[in-house]
C-alpha cells in the first residue's frame, strides 16, 4: 500500500490517500482513496482523536544495531497475553468498557498478524478480518469511551508493531500460542456479551473469528524440508488455539 499525506500551508497534515501497487486506470494513473472513502471511523481526524485518546507504549529496548532482541519480543507478547486475560475477566464479570474493549481487541490481532506474517497475509490475517465487525460499535463505528482496560490493550498492541517482525521460534513461538488462546476466549466471551445485547451482526463476527482456523506447528527441520521441496512434509501437526 502506498500511503500519501496532504498538507496545509501551515505544514499540519490535513488528510491522505492510499493506493496499491499495479492498482492503476487506463491511463497509468494510480487508483487512490482517501480515509473518507476507506471507512468513517478511517478519517484523519477520527484517526488522530483516536490515538490521542491511548498514550504511547514505553519504548522497547534495541540492540546496537537497532533490532529488538528475542527477549523484548517474547515479553511484549507475553505482556499483552496477560492484559487479554484481564480484559476477559472484566467481560465476563462485569461487562464494563466492552465496546472499548472489543475495539481494542481488533488492533491486537491485526498487529500480531502484521508481526507474524509480515505483508502476506496468512490465518492471522483471515482471523483479523473475520473480527472487524465485531468490535464496531453500532451506529458510531469507534466507542464512546475508551476504559482503562481497552486503554492497556491498545498500548499492547502498539507494543507489539513495535517489536517488528515475531520470529515464530522458541518460548517467543509459545508466548504468541499463549497470546492467541488468551485472544479466543476473549472473543468467546464478547460474542456472548454482543448476542446479549441484540447485536447478532457482530456477535457472528466474533464467533467466526473465535473458530479459528488450524495452525501448523513445524520442527526446523521440516521448515528446512518444505523449503527444499520435499512432497513428505507438506502435511502438518494441526493446532486449534481455542480447542
Amino acid at each position: 500500500m502506498n500511503p500519501k499525506t496532504t498538507v496545509g500551508a501551515d505544514g499540519e497534515i490535513r488528510g491522505y490517500t492510499v493506493s496499491l501497487p499495479g492498482d492503476v486506470t487506463a491511463d497509468g494513473t494510480p487508483v487512490t482513496y482517501s480515509g473518507t472513502k476507506l471507512a468513517a471511523d478511517l478519517t484523519w481526524p477520527k484517526l488522530m482523536t483516536r490515538w490521542a485518546s491511548t498514550p504511547a507504549a514505553a519504548p522497547i529496548e534495541r540492540t546496537e544495531d537497532g533490532r529488538v532482541s528475542r527477549a523484548e519480543r517474547q515479553d511484549a507478547l507475553e505482556h499483552a497475553a496477560t492484559i487479554v486475560g484481564r480484559a476477559t475477566v472484566q467481560v465476563r464479570e462485569s461487562g464494563g468498557d466492552v465496546d472499548g474493549i472489543a475495539h481494542a481487541a481488533g488492533e491486537v490481532f491485526a498487529a500480531l498478524a502484521r508481526g507474524r506474517e509480515g505483508r502476506e497475509p496468512g490465518p492471522l490475517a483471515e482471523i483479523a478480518e473475520r473480527y472487524d465487525r465485531a468490535g464496531r460499535t453500532p451506529h458510531r463505528v469507534l466507542p464512546a469511551r475508551i476504559g482503562p482496560v481497552a486503554r492497556d490493550l491498545r498500548q499492547a498492541s502498539r507494543r507489539i508493531a513495535a517489536a517488528g517482525a515475531l520470529s515464530g521460534r522458541g518460548k517467543e513461538k509459545f508466548a504468541g500460542l499463549a497470546l492467541l488462546l488468551a485472544l479466543a476466549s476473549l472473543v468467546a466471551e464478547i460474542a456472548a456479551w454482543q448476542q446479549m445485547r441484540g447485536r447478532v451482526h457482530q456477535a457472528a463476527a466474533a464467533r467466526r473469528a473465535a473458530d479459528l482456523p488450524p495452525l501448523p506447528v513445524r520442527s526446523r527441520r521440516r521448515r528446512r524440508a518444505e523449503r527444499r521441496g520435499d512432497p513428505t512434509t507438506r502435511a502438518s501437526r494441526p493446532l486449534q488455539p481455542n480447542g
